[in-house]
Formats: structure tokens, sequence, C-alpha cells
């Protein structure tokens, strides 16, 4: 057994979590941006709880600034592929 590797997947479980935007996170953001022009810091102060980062809301904002949407392109998912394991 490695020591060296439990503490560092020790310290690694300790990190913080990058949280992705829900449907209803995005709905409060697009609502708040358009009507009453809130940007990512404003956006932050009013939702601490949520542990949303400023790049992330700032990235959104911009998508919703250039497209008018924040909604994928159809097609532009990971295509993901089905392997079998142990077939053979």
């Amino acid at each position: 057994m490695n020591v060296t590797y439990d503490v560092i997947s020790l310290v690694t479980v300790n990190q913080t979590i990058t949280m992705f935007f829900s449907k209803e996170d995005k709905i409060i953001i697009i609502s708040l941006y358009e009507t009453k022009g809130y940007g990512a810091r404003k956006l932050l102060k009013e939702f601490p709880q949520k542990n949303w980062t400023k790049g992330g809301l700032d990235s959104l904002i911009t998508k919703l600034r250039s497209t008018g949407d924040i909604v994928r392109k159809t097609g532009s998912e990971i295509q993901r592929r089905n392997f079998r394991l142990g077939s053979g």
C-alpha cells in the first residue's frame, strides 16, 4: 500500500468542487440580468449560498449578450459511445 497516494487523495477530496448551473439557476440569472441589469458581482452578493463563481457567471452573461440565449446548439453535445466490457 502506498501511503503517499492515500495522502494525495485526501488532499484532493478537500479541494473546492466546481458546481454547474442548474436550469432553475439559469432562469434566475437570465431574468435578473434582463429585468434589473444584474451583473456577476451583484448576483454573487444576492445568492452567496449558490457557490457560483464570478468567471462562470461572466461566461454565461457573455453568451447571453452575444447570442441572446444560453441554450447549446443542437449537435454540440459530447458524443458518447457505449462500450461493452468483457464481451467476446
